[in-house]
C-alpha cells in the first residue's frame, strides 16, 4: 500500500515537473509548485520516519 502511495505521488510530481519545463510559468506559480512539493516531502518524513526519496 505504501509503495502504491509513493508511486502515485511520484507520478504526480513527474507530471508537475513536465508542466514546469514545458510551459512558461510565472515566478509565483513556480514558487507555489515548489512549496507544494516540499510540503509533501515533509509530510512523508513526518509520517514514515524515512526520507521520501
Amino acid at each position: 500500500l505504501q509503495y502504491n502511495i509513493y508511486s502515485v505521488r511520484s507520478q504526480k510530481l513527474d507530471i508537475a515537473y513536465q508542466h514546469l519545463t514545458q510551459e512558461e510559468m510565472t515566478p509565483v506559480m513556480a514558487k507555489n509548485m515548489l512549496v507544494l512539493v516540499l510540503s509533501l516531502n515533509m509530510f512523508d518524513l513526518a509520517t514514515s520516519g524515512r526520507h521520501p526519496w
